[in-house]
């Protein structure tokens, strides 16, 4: 468990949670590096972003990164949230970068990464991916019978993988 203590308040956050945190974000870093057309071999002419961008631009393609993986993989149908396309989405960073850096704001105003990010902690397990290879969406079903031929695919799409992994 891990506790943060903020006047007057306390946080408390389950192991379980900062581990997939953990892991999101290494998956988010190599995604804005790769929005941003940077790599391993990649020059400092090759980059996308400036040198220093700010923490809310980074965010920002952050989101963007999660967008374009839900839209992939047919997941942002599933999730019924307010959220822009990935084109959409660039389209308004290409507009803010284009007003300069002062245009992004704090961390605090980076507005799409917050409502990604929630809809990522609210809407999704945790560790979907790196357990099962998919963002596996929570919801509630009022169906049973929906609910048990959908784990019944699931499953069996993957059954090689829980196999190796001795879940099953």
């Amino acid at each position: 468990m891990v506790a943060f203590d903020f006047k007057p308040h306390s946080v408390q956050l389950a192991d379980s949670f900062v581990k997939a945190a953990e892991k999101n974000a290494l998956w988010i870093a190599g995604q804005v590096a790769e929005l941003a057309g940077c790599s391993e071999t990649a020059t400092d002419d090759d980059s996308l972003l400036p040198a220093d961008p700010p923490p809310s631009l980074l965010l920002e393609l952050a989101a963007v990164a999660h967008l374009r993986q839900w839209e992939s993989t047919g997941v942002i149908k599933l999730l019924d949230a307010d959220l822009p396309t990935s084109d959409q989405a660039l389209k308004e960073i290409a507009t803010k970068l284009d007003h300069g850096f002062a245009s992004f704001g704090s961390i605090e105003t980076a507005e799409l990464w917050h409502r990604v990010n929630a809809t990522w902690c609210q809407r999704l397990a945790w560790d979907g991916n790196s357990i099962l290879g998919a963002d596996i969406v929570l919801c509630s079903l009022n169906d049973d019978d929906v609910f048990i031929e959908a784990l019944a695919k699931l499953l069996l799409a993957h059954r090689r993988r829980l196999r190796e992994s001795g879940s099953v």
